[in-house]
């Protein structure tokens, strides 16, 4: 007779839990804009005061700070730094 070969044992599947992933619209609007306003600067298509090309750049600049925080340091880095600041 044929030998049957023992069935492994079956592990049992565990449903895993995703993360919840998201689009970061608010950057994306926020670098069209950005580049949108350089590019009609830069061909001077239209006169925009150069107090609001700063402000987009002081924005751009503040908010790459933040991200780089935030991607650089882990939780009790970030607490000492915060109280640095």
């Amino acid at each position: 007779m044929a030998e049957e070969k023992p069935k492994k044992a079956e592990k049992p599947k565990v449903d895993v839990k995703s993360k919840k992933h998201y689009f970061p619209k608010l950057i994306l609007i926020f670098g069209i804009l950005a580049t949108a306003l350089s590019i009609v600067s830069y061909f001077k298509y239209l006169v925009i005061p150069r107090i609001y090309l700063e402000i987009v750049i002081l924005l751009a600049g503040l908010w790459f700070v933040k991200i780089g925080i935030q991607k650089g340091f882990y939780a009790k880095r970030k607490e000492i730094f915060k109280k640095f600041i």
